[in-house]
């Protein structure tokens, strides 16, 4: 299988250049060159994918590892990333696939065609498929195919991501059958500017556009020591959440782990406490605490009563009180889980 094919968002410029338009980047490429992410290259003035089917990483996972906790509770998705990011995070937890271009990585990678992705989910009895583990916008075009044939399949399709498609990505994943985003947002405007080489106002116009056309929506945020731990940075956060999409978006608050550039000690577990009781002042009903085994703050609650609706520990639920009116069985409140 070819593992090349154009790019589905790109302009034509004068002198054969390109402007991408599958970031908020919009890179212009010359002939013979790579933009940022170093994914695409322009040949004679059209813009080609160098990673379409090319995998770095692939497994079925549960929700709960992207993390999506109210999205299908207990089901599996086959999970696949593939090589590059459009970011700089210098703390980067899969670093060894997102810092990596793609070039001459065959020997490295599995080559799988959408038919063939799909297929593995269905004989794997998988939920549906998820696009993750390295930045999806840098396999777009295998994303938005993948989507398309499984969505006609009957599965569901879950994107990791950290928000910063164009618009016009965002509108192609969602036309071609995307379910279900889960988004990092990882600071304020400095934390962005200064770490991401990135705006954050992009990250949050597509975080209302997720939400405005119905897809379902969960937010993450890697608490790292001295970057985004302050109660400046963390209200800031739960305040837009609230803002944008409203107090029953799920907010993962992930402990950080020293890795790629990072050499930090792993983020106290007072600071994931801090910003959980930061989210619940600012009236947010649904805030978890990832990345700490066993700890309280992985369970549901019902933001009424305060019963104990989904217990966990990691990617495993113990136990679920939601009946398929997700209802809570105590006061009868409604949660905004979809379940089968």
């Amino acid at each position: 299988m070819q593992t090349q094919k154009e790019a589905y968002l790109y302009e034509k410029l004068e002198h054969d250049n390109v402007r991408c338009k599958t970031c908020n980047r919009e890179c212009v490429i010359s002939p013979g060159t790579t933009g940022f992410c170093k994914t695409r290259e322009n040949k004679g003035g059209i813009l080609y994918s160098l990673e379409y089917g090319l995998i770095s990483s692939l497994s079925i996972n549960p929700a709960e590892k992207k993390p999506f906790y109210h999205f299908y509770p207990g089901s599996v998705f086959l999970t696949v990333g593939s090589w590059s990011c459009i970011f700089t995070c210098p703390w980067c937890q899969n670093y060894d696939i997102s810092k990596t271009p793609p070039g001459n990585k065959e020997s490295r990678s599995k080559i799988l065609s959408p038919y063939e992705l799909v297929t593995i989910a269905k004989k794997n009895n998988c939920k549906g498929t998820s696009m993750s583990f390295s930045e999806p916008a840098t396999f777009l075009e295998y994303a938005v195919d993948v989507f398309e044939l499984a969505k006609r399949e009957g599965l569901y399709n879950t994107v990791v991501t950290n928000g910063y498609f164009s618009s016009e990505a965002i509108d192609l994943l969602l036309e071609k059958g995307a379910h279900a985003f889960n988004v990092d947002i990882k600071g304020d405007t400095e934390t962005y500017k200064q770490y991401c080489n990135a705006d954050i106002e992009k990250v949050w116009q597509n975080v209302r556009t997720i939400k405005e056309k119905g897809a379902h929506i969960e937010l993450t945020t890697l608490v790292i020591p001295g970057i985004n731990d302050n109660e400046s940075c963390l209200n800031e956060i739960a305040e837009r959440i609230k803002k944008e999409v409203g107090p029953e978006t799920p907010w993962h608050i992930s402990r950080y782990f020293p890795a790629y550039k990072f050499d930090r000690p792993p983020t106290p577990l007072s600071s994931l406490e801090k910003a959980y009781l930061i989210g619940k002042e600012r009236e947010l009903l649904y805030i978890y605490v990832g990345n700490v085994l066993g700890h309280k703050y992985e369970n549901t609650y019902c933001p009424d009563c305060g019963e104990e609706l989904v217990s966990r520990t990691g990617f495993t639920i113990h136990k679920n009180k939601l009946g398929e009116d997700k209802r809570c069985p105590r006061c009868g409140k409604e949660i905004p889980f979809i379940v089968s």
